[in-house]
């Protein structure tokens, strides 16, 4: 499919509806294929997805599977890294774009971190989700085992303690990628050595707020200072 949320998704469909697969796969190839009308929002749209958690010289930041850093107190904006021409992306004609999946849905799990996200700008409606020009973070709801994949929203309970198993580098920079492990499995693998340290979960979370601005400078206030931006409901478009 050539792009890692594309990929996701149909080998989570294929193990969740086997005989629907098929038609699945077509179905998206198609899409990809002769694009959809990409149009432009009035105001945004909320929608879920999940972070890679990435350590910085600045501390923890949120990252995507295409190597990219969400930036704090600023949009993340959606920047084409698979065609040489240059174009604003989302392109019908490309796969670029910022994913994420309705609200309702599971994300598929590009990192430990999960939550909703404002999108806004130039986007595609698909079926399972949207992929669009700007985002940036509106709150974290769960953990996600990079073990077992489970989620966990119950974040003292489940992820009271959680470790990074070892430090894994995305290929394009040099900050370290944490991958957070639950309660249990962490249990499971005590002994290994590539189980070497821990963290509080609450503590992550609490970092992560502060840094993106979601406890001191809630969201809506970041959003109102971004010209031309209005409110929005959840999922839906104005």
């Amino acid at each position: 499919m050539g792009y890692k949320e594309d990929q996701e998704f149909l080998r989570r469909y294929k193990l969740e509806h086997p005989e629907e697969y098929a038609a699945k796969v077509a179905e998206v190839r198609e899409r990809l294929k002769q694009g959809k009308i990409l149009r432009e929002t009035e105001g945004y749209f909320i929608a879920c997805r999940t972070w890679g958690l990435i350590i910085t010289e600045d501390g923890l930041r949120l990252g995507s599977a295409n190597n990219t850093i969400w930036p704090v107190y600023q949009e993340l904006e959606a920047i084409c890294s698979i065609r040489k021409d240059q174009h604003i992306a989302p392109d019908y004609k490309c796969q670029c774009g910022i994913y994420a999946v309705k609200i309702g849905r599971n994300p598929p799990s590009t990192g430990p971190i999960a939550g909703r996200l404002k999108m806004w700008g130039k986007y595609e409606d698909a079926s399972e989700g949207y992929r669009t020009q700007y985002a940036y973070p509106e709150k974290f709801e769960s953990f996600v085992c990079c073990a077992c994949g489970k989620y966990f929203e119950e974040w003292s309970e489940a992820f009271g303690f959680v470790s990074y198993e070892g430090i894994s580098y995305y290929r394009s920079h040099d900050n370290p990628n944490m991958r957070l492990l639950c309660c249990k499995c962490h249990d499971r693998r005590v002994k290994s050595k590539y189980t070497n340290s821990f963290f509080n979960g609450l503590e992550i979370l609490d970092e992560l707020n502060e840094a993106y601005g979601l406890i001191i400078n809630p969201f809506k206030t970041f959003i109102e200072g971004i010209e031309g931006l209005g409110e929005g409901d959840d999922d839906e478009h104005r």
